[in-house]
């Protein structure tokens, strides 16, 4: 399942004038996912059930 959107990723690095490799997608797509599963590991091992920005 694919964490990030295209389109929004797409619209932001347009508006600061670059452009978006292919790959650039699915490598920033495992990048958040990975800050996720981090953050809710931490927020489990702190008995919580809800993320918060301490977790990043």
């Amino acid at each position: 399942m694919a964490t990030i959107v295209k389109s929004v990723v797409a619209d932001s690095a347009r508006k600061a004038g670059v452009r978006v490799s292919a790959d650039f997608y699915d490598a920033l797509d495992k990048a958040v996912s990975d800050v996720i599963s981090k953050a809710v590991k931490r927020a489990k091992d702190n008995n919580r059930k809800t993320l918060m920005p301490q977790d990043l």
